[in-house]
């Protein structure tokens, strides 16, 4: 009797000891994504059978390869936690991410290239104004500096300094009192569109100006 208890409790611990230790492990496409940028997580585990994730700012998941996106900018630690069957055993990784902001893609010194002045009468486009304003000045730029201060200036004169601010991240433009809508930003060119309507009689508005600015 005491032989088959010896066998029991030996079988028991075999199996229990079976269950293998998971290592925990994953990679990620984008370990510095701008804000609002999704990133695409790949569970590298081995031996896990389920997993669950912690994205650092108060959400998780429990797919075994998620996407996500972050609201805010800033740093988090990405933690993934493997499990053995029903949980037995269990190991953890971590990585850090660092969320940035799109506002960095419009520091530096930007080129005025060409405008487009759109008027419109009785919502029909009625003349398109195309300026090309590397044939008018020899330099037309904004300098947008770190501490959201912007310079303007044509040919090194009337200068005008003023703040800036993306209200919309990647989306929205605010310069002093001008405010204007990225339609388009990459790290060589943006295009940007003024977002006020300006009147110009009872029956005629313009809708659209556009300004291309590039490195």
């Amino acid at each position: 009797m005491k032989n088959v208890r010896f066998l029991f409790l030996f079988a028991v611990l075999f199996i229990v000891s079976c269950k293998k230790q998971p290592q925990a492990s994953f990679s990620v496409d984008k370990q510095s994504p701008t804000l609002g940028e999704a990133i695409q997580l790949t569970n590298l585990s081995v031996d896990g059978l389920s997993y669950s994730w912690d994205f650092g700012d108060g959400t998780s998941s429990t797919d075994e390869h998620p996407t996500h996106t972050y609201a805010a900018e800033g740093v988090y630690t990405v933690k993934l936690t493997a499990y053995s069957k029903k949980e037995k055993k269990m190991d953890d990784f971590s990585m850090v991410i660092t969320v940035q902001s799109t506002h960095t893609k419009l520091l530096g010194l930007w080129n005025f290239d060409t405008g487009i002045e759109n008027t419109y009468k009785n919502g029909a486009l009625e003349s398109s104004t195309t300026t090309d304003f590397t044939t008018l000045f020899s330099y037309a730029t904004i300098d947008f500096k770190s501490d959201y201060t912007s310079i303007t200036s044509i040919d090194g004169f009337g200068q005008i300094g003023s703040t800036w601010a993306v209200l919309v991240e990647g989306k929205t433009l605010l310069l002093t009192a001008d405010t204007v809508q990225i339609m388009a930003l990459t790290s060589n060119a943006f295009e940007t569109v003024q977002v006020e309507t300006y009147s110009n009689g009872a029956d005629n508005y313009l809708d659209s100006n556009f300004t291309l600015l590039s490195r």
